[in-house]
């Protein structure tokens, strides 16, 4: 009994409760909590965790490799407000919990990137299909047998609703046409009908006109010619 209770109290000895005073001696260096982007900490054998709501800018957080066991572990989790890549691989609680991602996704909502695989919008609809209670009030669900994709309403439903009609709206196809398409009967008929309806007008025009009068030959006039015949002379006769 007091081997296994040497051993208890050693075992436990190595665990910790990660808060944010502790913080700065864990990473060994000096920080400023309104800049710090990244904590890394796998093999600490932390199993616990407290407020870090200071640390206003960290988006990267890996605790892989440490002790965490139960959901309330972790709960220290929610309160890095800009947390967009979460990496708990090889965590007790990554490998025991049911529905370990799905729960991760749904509540943290502003995850990215759980575990080093990308978090899809297919994932995110299933998350929260399990978890409802967890589901924010701007994620807008699939109605049943909708094949659209989820999305998440943006902060300005305004803008979001002329963008999405601009995107997605029935095209007019009228607005797209060539002008000279755009007239009450189809353009190349009417040009059609046009050209022959003026070579029927200029075939009637040409049947109308009189055909040309032939004018008689002209009469050669030869009094003139007679009166310049000279006069036999009385010599000759």
């Amino acid at each position: 009994c007091c081997c296994c209770c040497c051993c208890c109290s050693e075992s436990l000895a190595h665990r910790m409760k990660l808060t944010a005073d502790k913080l700065p001696g864990k990473l060994g260096q000096r920080i400023d909590p309104a800049t710090l982007e990244k904590i890394a900490l796998p093999n600490e054998q932390i199993d616990d965790l407290g407020d870090f709501s200071i640390y206003v800018n960290v988006r990267e957080v890996d605790f892989s490799h440490n002790l965490f066991r139960f959901e309330r572990q972790i709960e220290g989790l929610r309160t890095f407000r800009s947390l967009q890549v979460l990496n708990l691989t090889g965590c007790p609680f990554a490998k025991t919990e049911k529905n370990y991602r799905s729960l991760m996704i749904a509540k943290f909502p502003s995850l990215h990137e759980l575990d080093r695989q990308i978090i899809t919008r297919t994932e995110r609809a299933v998350a929260y299909d399990l978890f409802p209670n967890l589901r924010p009030a701007e994620f807008v669900m699939p109605p049943a047998g909708s094949s659209n994709v989820p999305r998440e309403t943006p902060q300005n439903p305004a803008a979001f609703s002329a963008t999405h009609d601009s995107l997605f709206a029935t095209p007019d196809r009228s607005a797209r046409a060539p002008t000279h398409f755009q007239s009450d009967a189809p353009a190349p008929r009417a040009c059609a009908l046009d050209l022959q309806q003026q070579q029927q007008s200029h075939q009637q025009e040409q049947q109308q006109q009189p055909p040309p009068q032939s004018q008689p030959p002209t009469a050669i006039d030869t009094t003139t010619h007679d009166a310049a015949e000279p006069v036999p002379s009385a010599q000759s006769s």
